[in-house]
C-alpha cells in the first residue's frame, strides 16, 4: 500500500508540472 500512496503522489506532482508547463507555453 505504502507504494501505491508514492506512485499516487509523484502522478499529482507529474500534472501539477504538466499543468505549468501548458500554462508556459
Amino acid at each position: 500500500m505504502a507504494d501505491l500512496s508514492v506512485i499516487s503522489d509523484v502522478n499529482g506532482i507529474i500534472e501539477s508540472n504538466t499543468k505549468k508547463l501548458e500554462n508556459f507555453l
